[in-house]
This record gives structure tokens, C-alpha cells and sequence, in this order.
């Protein structure tokens, strides 16, 4: 894992911020924060056409107040009748919501000058570096050699860097012309090609437009000679346009790698492969904290296309809040529209400011000796060069620092202005660069130049490779699609003996009917759009707590990033849940991480580590173990605890068993509670492998290495579209830990909507509390609801023969067991389906019930089984049950 050295500029800033908090004397107020593109955290108001729709998407009965304009509530109107279940907490198809995909793809049309574009290659992401790195993920091959090679630009976006080399590529860079204004020079990229003979395979050519950090645009001539290049080496193009918006120059212009590709016409319009990547965190909107981006494909092979969507879809989807932000930034509002003369007031304000700032840089830096800087066509950042003194470099080697690294941080000290060194951006050996964001108001940035030209002048004086053959085939994804056909089919009034499809396919309790919880809503609402604090449209202590987290999040905006393990505050009441949870056990925040879902933090975590009911019994740990000798070396342990799919809740004796399994085999134990809420037994009773750990004693507390899961997208919550969730770490070495820090750093941060969900499911209303009668009320609702539910299917399936069913104990889903008559087995094998498929297919089509065939989830082989969601409405579980039911019946008839 490449150290990033800057990182102790970032935690010291971090603690000078603190110590100006309690009044320590500074020579400043405050430090000035331009470390990041992170307009609002700068001080850039977020547009308020954008965060009322927002609101008004998250807390639907605004649609129907006065409080916000007639075409904002009509957009939100629109988008929610979009989701399914009407609410933002639902799941979408993976590449996002089909209608929001189209509008992208008209917008890139209309953009491109009529080139065409399809929804079909389009995939909204949670960031376009998330899009990024599964892309490179297809590219790019571990075990090759020789190795996997991406031309990047020097410099470049260090994050690109760092995923390249994490998924075990090679950077090969090409140097932009810093003489020529950060130029792309084609002669530069053969340099660069050549140099890679013998070292690695070069794949791909990785080009930003506008820079990043650099600020150049490029021209015409420019990209028809990288197009050419791409073409003529054999390398797929990889277009990072995330600042297409910020266009500051004269004379400079945006055109589009889809679009020049596509005016250059045949061959190479059909033949060069082309990933162009936008996001809503720049730009205009700046909503950096929404996490949310796209990429749109062109010229794949099919193969790799497929390939590309199973790795998209392990993610389930993007959190559905950023992909209405990406739909309002592609299809503002029009001439005509009430909300039209704000927002056209709001974002020429913001153009204006950022080409006031980019002159005003321009003119400050060169007229300090020691400074020169190229003007800033485009983009988010200024990186202008420092010549600095031999004495301050040799300083610097003295004290283990880079010379532009030593620079910041006593920029930070001394004057309280916060830059990134460039050396991260990995320029030409022997420069040194400073970065800052440009897009802050006018302000904040004559007041950092101020101070920057003070210090300068008197300081002068004196680094999973996943490909197509090696990509698990799943099988189901066919069956998902029939059930979208259906559903269209139903939309369009062709004759089923249904009159709509029962989706209980995923664990998506919106997306099935059950209604949000209104205080997380209410509260969500509140920061999206903070005019909502200071009316009386929502309670009191949902207003008090919408502030405090404001106040909570920088610059008062959840469009800010944040730090890595996410919102200080929100992470430390985690811990105080969990410590309460767990009987007084203590946590520490610092092992606490916030993430895009509990998927997401498992997977990094993974990273690192490179007959009775259900009962988890450890003999067969052991068995399962001794299985795998010769064949790997275990490393970890998961275990998922209630049980997805099999609803079985762990013992305190099962749970003491596992850990004592684990410590004398040496294995990290990984815990999967994301559904600690939903416990239906009677005689059950959750508790956490934090708290059986530590109750146990050392020397086990002490050395068994654990991390634990748990999610905003379950239990009585059910935010799956938000995507949130965390992981609490204990016992793991401080070098892992600093190797798991690094990983969770490559994406920023968690989408800020998601941490504020977080803090709503460990801290919700409390006895007393304005909203806590009508929280006590929706979540007691949601619980008898899941109680009756799986009474009824224990019921009914264990009446109906060729079904058995365990009691579900806790989780979501129940997993009931198929005993198919041998006929269907073997028409399933005719037809080269697994049985379970075969019968779940059928169910679909004759009763329209979409639930998920068992084979996905690794039963025994022979054992085949479905799953389905039980937190639905019981009108809807009845239904559903009398289907399943009547099906089954015939189905059971039909193959006897």
C-alpha cells in the first residue's frame, strides 16, 4: 500500500481547526480549506432548485404544500412515481432508474450535437471514480504477465493512480506540457508507450478534460490526435469529463471524446473504445457528498459488456438521492420554468466567481518570485509550480518531507491556508506544485491570497483483478429481466392472468409498500433544503436535530465532503450505540468506518485480508476447514448473524463456540448484523459478536480479530436506496489498520445523506420527544407486521406438500426448502436451468410472483430452495401466499 505522506498535512489541519475551536492564539481566525474541489464546504451555496426537489423527493408531503414552486414539486412528483414504491429508499435496476438513464442519454445527445447515444450503455454509479474503478477492474488483469499497463497523465488525479496500482496495474505516465499550458502532446504519448516495452501490457489511455489538477482544455486537434493515437496502439480511451461544465477561458470550449470520436465518422467511430465519466459533485451543482456519477460506454465488445454489468451490479445500485441529482444536472430547469430565473441567477453567479478567481490567481502567483502559473482554462483547480531555494529543499530532505509537502505545512501553520502538495499528482521529477480549488467565493479567495503572498514572500526572503473469463456467471440475471418484460407487458394492458408482478425478489421493504419511517424523512428533508429549519412545516426536534447536524457537516451543506471514516460527530454517537447496545462494552470510535452499504465495507475489508433449523454448528467449521487444505489458506470467517437468507438468530453457547473456532484456527472473524433490528422468535435474542467477545474475557477479547457490519438499508429503517452503513473494527494490528484507512480513503468519503440516516437509526426519538409518538407508532407497526408475516409462511408452506419451512427467527427473508418431484428436475435439466430457476421461472410467469431462486445463495448441492422478503404489507404477503399457493398446487400435479 503507497504511503500518502500528505495525510499528516491533513490530520494537522485537522487539529489546528480543534485548537482554534477552544481559542488557542493563532496569527489566524480560521483555516482556509482548499484542499479538496469541495465547493460548499468552500462556502459555494448549493442550488436551490436542486435541494428542493431533493426535499421534496425525501419528504413527499411537500408535494403537496405551497411551501415549494409549482415546477419543483411537479419534478419531484415525477421522479417518485419513478421509484418503485414511490420512495427514494427503494432499490433500482442496477445501472440506475430506467427513465432518469434515458434523460442522461438525451441530455449527452443534445450535448454532442445529435451524436446518438444509448441508455442501454449507460450506468449511474456512486461516483465517477467508482465507475472508474470497475472499469478498470474489466482492464485491468493481476495475474498477466506481464503485468496490466494505464497511460495516465502526469500529473493526474492521484486516486486513479492509487485504484490502477491497487487492482495490481502499472501506471505508465505521460507528461502533460507544462511549458506549452499543460498541453497533451501526441509525440509525449509515444515517448510514454515505448517507455513501457518489457515493464507491462499497456490496455488503456487514461485522459482528463478539463484537468484535473492542471486546468487545460483541450482542443479539437488535440483529441482527434489521442483518438488516432488510441486507435493505432490498440487502447481502450478512458475520458474523465467530470469538469465539462467549468469551461473558464475565452477562447476555450468543451467538445466531448463521444462527440469528437463520433464526427471523425468510420472506422474509427466504430471501432475505438471509448469510457467517458461525468459526476453531479462538479460543475455547477457541486454536490460532492451526494456521491453520485455515470459512464457511458461505446464501441465494448458484448462479452465485456455483460462482464461490466455483473460488476455493477454487485453494488445493487447508486443511492437513488444522486441520481435524481444527475437527472437535475443533465435536465435543469428552462426558460419559462418558475424556478428558472434563481437558478440562472444561481449558476452565472457561480461562473462568474470561479473566472474572477482564476484571473485573480493568475495575476497574484506570477507576480511573486518563485512562483509561475499557467492559465486555468477549465476545470476546479489552480497547480501552480514552486521554485523554491535550494536551503528550503535541502529543509526539507532534512526532515523526511517533499519539498512542496514541507511548503504546505508550514503554509498551514503559519499562515492557516490548507493546499494539497503536488506531489501526489505525480508531476515531472524535480517540480514542485501546490493544488487548490477555485470554485470558493471571491472572498475567501482574495483572503487566501492575501495570506499565501505574506508567507511566500517573507519565507523567500529568509499507488482484484477481475476479467471476463475469471467473472462468475449469474445465472438468475435472465430471470430478473423476464420480470421487468412482465412488468412492462402489465403497464402496456397485455392479458396476464395477474394484474401486476409481486416483487418480493429483493430485500427492498420501500420498493414492496412499506412507508418510511417520517421522522428519518422528515429530518433528511430538513438538510437538503434548511429553509425547512426555520418554518413551522415540520416538528421542533426534528428541526433541532436537521441543525445540529448542519452545523455538523462543513460549511453547513451535506453537498460537502467529509472525512474518510465519515462525520466526526455522527461516528462517535455510533460508538456510544454500540456501546449501549453491547451492555457497557466499551467502542472506540477510531475503529469505526462509515461506508456506501455494508457490502461496500466488507469488500475493503476483504481487501486486507486478500437438518436442525439452521444452526450453525462447529463441527462443520471444522470439516469446512479441513476441506480446504491443499487448496488455500483460510484467513477469515463470516458469519451473518440474524441470518440472510435463513433467518436463523445465533446463541450466546452457538457464538462462544465460533470465537473459540476462530482464535484457535487464527482466523478474522467478519460479522454480518445488518438486520440486529428484525428478531421474530419469541425465545430469540440478538446479540452482537462485539459483545459475546468482550463478555467472554481475554485472552480472547484481546486477540480474536472481528469486524462487524451493520446497515441503514435494513431493519425497520429500510433506506436501501440511501446506501449506508458501517463497520466497527477490534483487535486488528495498527498497520492493517493504517493499510484499512488508505482503502476507505480511495472513495472520498460515504454519501453524507447516508451517514445522517446512520445517526437517525442509532439516535432515533426518544420518550417525550415531539416525533417519538409517531416513530414508537411506524416502527411497532413494521414489527407486528413482520411478526404476522412469517407466522403466515411457516403456516402456509408447511401445509402445502413438496415445501418445508424453518421458523424464521429474525432477518428478512425466508428460505424454504423445494422438494421437487424428480419430472421437473428433469425438465429443468432439458432446459439447462438449475431447479430451482426452472420453478421459480414458472412462478413468475403463470402467478406473476417474483421471488429469488435459492441457488445464488450456496445451499447444499441437491437442496434447492427460494427466498423472499418478508417485510412487505400483510395484504401483500397474503396475497402473494394464495398465488404461491394455487401455483404450486398445479405445479406439484403437473410433474407427478
Amino acid at each position: 500500500m503507497k504511503k500518502l505522506d500528505s495525510t499528516v498535512l491533513a490530520r494537522r489541519a485537522n487539529q489546528i481547526k480543534e485548537e482554534l475551536r477552544q481559542k488557542l492564539r493563532k496569527p489566524y481566525k480560521q483555516v482556509i480549506d482548499l484542499y479538496w474541489g469541495d465547493p460548499h464546504t468552500a462556502g459555494v451555496k448549493p442550488l436551490s432548485f436542486v435541494r428542493q426537489v431533493l426535499a421534496a423527493c425525501l419528504y413527499p408531503d411537500l408535494v403537496n404544500s405551497n411551501t415549494l414552486p409549482v415546477d419543483v414539486r411537479q419534478r419531484a412528483q415525477r421522479l417518485l412515481g419513478e421509484c418503485a414504491g414511490g420512495s427514494v429508499g427503494s432499490y433500482t435496476a442496477t445501472a440506475g432508474i430506467p427513465e432518469i438513464v434515458h434523460r442522461i442519454s438525451e441530455f449527452i445527445t443534445k450535448r454532442d450535437g445529435g451524436a446518438p447515444s444509448d441508455p442501454e450503455n449507460i450506468y449511474i454509479s456512486p461516483g465517477s471514480q467508482w465507475a472508474l474503478r470497475n472499469i478498470l477492474k474489466v482492464l485491468v488483469n493481476s495475474q498477466a504477465s506481464p503485468r496490466t499497463g494505464v497511460l495516465t497523465p502526469g500529473p493526474c488525479y492521484p486516486l486513479t493512480n492509487f485504484t490502477i496500482k491497487g487492482l495490481g496495474g502499472v501506471t505508465v505516465p505521460y507528461y502533460l506540457s507544462e511549458e506549452q499550458g499543460w498541453e497533451l502532446q501526441v509525440e509525449e504519448l509515444h515517448r510514454a508507450l515505448d517507455s513501457a516495452k518489457g515493464l507491462c501490457n499497456p490496455v488503456a489511455l487514461y485522459v482528463i478534460n478539463p484537468g484535473n489538477p492542471t486546468g487545460y482544455v483541450q482542443s479539437r486537434k488535440s483529441m482527434q490526435e489521442v483518438i488516432r493515437f488510441a486507435s493505432e496502439k490498440r487502447l481502450s480511451l478512458l475520458a474523465d469529463e467530470v469538469y465539462q461544465e467549468c469551461v473558464h477561458g475565452e477562447k476555450s470550449e468543451f467538445l466531448s471524446y463521444k462527440r469528437v470520436l463520433s464526427e471523425m465518422g468510420p472506422p474509427l467511430s466504430d471501432t475505438v473504445e471509448l469510457a467517458s465519466f461525468h459526476s453531479a459533485s462538479k460543475g455547477f451543482m457541486g454536490e460532492c457528498g451526494l456521491r453520485g456519477g455515470y459512464v457511458e460506454l461505446v464501441n465494448l465488445d458484448p462479452d465485456v459488456m455483460k462482464c461490466i454489468y455483473k460488476l455493477f451490479s454487485t453494488d445493487t445500485c447508486a443511492p437513488v438521492l444522486s441520481q435524481i441529482a444527475l437527472d437535475l444536472m443533465t435536465n435543469p430547469p428552462q426558460p419559462g420554468d418558475p424556478s428558472y430565473p434563481l437558478y440562472s441567477e444561481e449558476t452565472q453567479h457561480i461562473k462568474t466567481m470561479m473566472v474572477h478567481n482564476v484571473k485573480r490567481v493568475f495575476e497574484v502567483l506570477n507576480s511573486l518570485p518563485g512562483f509561475s502559473c499557467k492559465p486555468v482554462e477549465g476545470g476546479g483547480f489552480a497547480f501552480p509550480r514552486l521554485h523554491l531555494p535550494p536551503k528550503a529543499i535541502q529543509k526539507a530532505k532534512e526532515m523526511e518531507m517533499e519539498p512542496d509537502l514541507f511548503y504546505c505545512m508550514r503554509l498551514l501553520e503559519e499562515a492557516g491556508v490548507l493546499v494539497k502538495p503536488g506531489m501526489e499528482n505525480g508531476p515531472k521529477d524535480g517540480t514542485h506544485h501546490i493544488r487548490f480549488c477555485i470554485i470558493t467565493p471571491e472572498d475567501t479567495m482574495e483572503e487566501m491570497l492575501s495570506r499565501l503572498s505574506s508567507f511566500h514572500t517573507h519565507n523567500t526572503e529568509e499507488e482484484i483483478s477481475l476479467n471476463l473469463k475469471n467473472m462468475k456467471k449469474l445465472d438468475s440475471t435472465v430471470f430478473a429481466r423476464r420480470a421487468n418484460q412482465i412488468k412492462e407487458e402489465l403497464r402496456q394492458k397485455l392479458r396476464k392472468p395477474y394484474k401486476q408482478v409481486i416483487d418480493l425478489y429483493r430485500g427492498d421493504p420501500h420498493a414492496a409498500g412499506v412507508k418510511p419511517l417520517s421522522f428519518v424523512r422528515q429530518v433528511l428533508a430538513a438538510c437538503l433544503y434548511p429553509d425547512l429549519v426555520n418554518s413551522n412545516t415540520l416538528p421542533v426536534d426534528v428541526r433541532q436535530r436537521a441543525q445540529r447536524l448542519l452545523g455538523e457537516c462543513a460549511g453547513g451543506s451535506v453537498g460537502s465532503y467529509t472525512a474518510t471514516a465519515g462525520i466526526p460527530e455522527i461516528v462517535h454517537r455510533i460508538s456510544e450505540f454500540i456501546t449501549k447496545r453491547d451492555g457497557g462494552a466499551p467502542s472506540d470510535p477510531e475503529n469505526i468506518y462509515i461506508s456506501p452499504g455494508s457490502q461496500w465495507a466488507l469488500r475493503n475489508i476483504l481487501k486486507v485480508l486478500r437438518g436442525a433449523g439452521w444452526e450453525l454448528q462447529v463441527e462443520e467449521l471444522h470439516r469446512a476447514l479441513d476441506s480446504a487444505k491443499g487448496l488455500c489458506n483460510p484467513v477469515a470467517l463470516y458469519v451473518i448473524n440474524p441470518g440472510n437468507p435463513t433467518g436463523y438468530v445465533q446463541s450466546r453457547k452457538s457464538m462462544q463456540e465460533v470465537i473459540r473456532f476462530a482464535s484457535e484456527k487464527r482466523l478474522s472473524l467478519l460479522a454480518d448484523e445488518v438486520y440486529q433490528e428484525c428478531v421474530h422468535g419469541e425465545k430469540s435474542e440478538f446479540l452482537s459478536y462485539k459483545r459475546v467477545l468482550s463478555e467472554m474475557g481475554p485472552p480472547l477479547s484481546d486477540t480474536v480479530e472481528l469486524a462487524s457490519f451493520h446497515s441503514a438499508s435494513k431493519g425497520f429503517m429500510g433506506e436501501c436506496g440511501l446506501r449506508g452503513g458501517y463497520v466497527e473494527l477490534v483487535n486488528l494490528d495498527p498497520d492493517v489498520m493504517k493499510c484499512i484507512n488508505k482503502l476507505f480513503s480511495t472513495d472520498t468519503c460515504a454519501p453524507v445523506l447516508s451517514q445522517i440516516a446512520l445517526d437517525l437509526m442509532t439516535n432515533p426519538p426518544q420518550p417525550g420527544d415531539p416525533s417519538y409518538p409517531l416513530y414508537s407508532e411506524e416502527t411497532q407497526h413494521i414489527k407486528t407486521m413482520m411478526v404476522h408475516n412469517v407466522k403466515r409462511v411457516f403456516e402456509v408452506l408447511n401445509s402445502l406438500p413438496g415445501f418445508s419451512c424453518k421458523p424464521v427467527e429474525g432477518g428478512g427473508f425466508a428460505f424454504p426448502r423445494l422438494h421437487l418431484p424428480p419430472k421437473a428436475i428433469q425438465k429443468a435439466k432439458e432446459m439447462e436451468m438449475e431447479p430451482d430457476l426452472f420453478y421459480c421461472m414458472r412462478l413468475l410467469e403463470e402467478a406473476g410472483v417474483l421471488v429469488k431462486p435459492g441457488m445464488e445463495n450456496g445451499p447444499k448441492d441437491g437442496t434447492p430452495h427460494i427466498r423472499f422478503c418478508i417485510m412487505n404489507p400483510e395484504d401483500t404477503m397474503e396475497e402473494m401466499l394464495s398465488r404461491l399457493s394455487s401455483f404450486h398446487t398445479q405445479f406439484m400435479k403437473d410433474f407427478s
